[in-house]
């Protein structure tokens, strides 16, 4: 989870969206959070295919923007951060890649 730690840490400032802003559009029923919260994994996926984050076969949409929300719920803290970069980090945890 070090690339992942390394990520936020590069992401504490820029960006479009923070964690609270994520957050916020999420708990108020704002269908763009599902929209961000997949498009950010799809995103990563695509550019860096089984690194760092290894989804099962059998995973849904639902349970990815569960893990994110519940990572945001959890983390307040963290919110500072970039939304994309807590994404990531919060779907890496609940699902790495196996060590090599």
């Amino acid at each position: 989870m070090i690339g992942l730690a390394m990520l936020m840490a590069a992401q504490s400032v820029g960006g479009f969206v923070n964690g609270t802003q994520l957050y916020a559009d999420c708990t108020s029923g704002d269908h763009v959070c599902a929209g961000y919260i997949i498009g950010v994994v799809d995103g990563y996926l695509l550019v860096k295919p089984r690194s760092l984050i290894c989804l099962p076969a059998n995973i849904t949409r639902a349970r990815v923007i569960v893990v994110a929300l519940q990572y945001l719920k959890d983390h307040p803290s963290e919110r500072k951060y970039t939304a994309s970069s807590l994404v990531l980090k919060a779907t890496g945890d609940a699902f790495p890649c196996p060590k090599s």
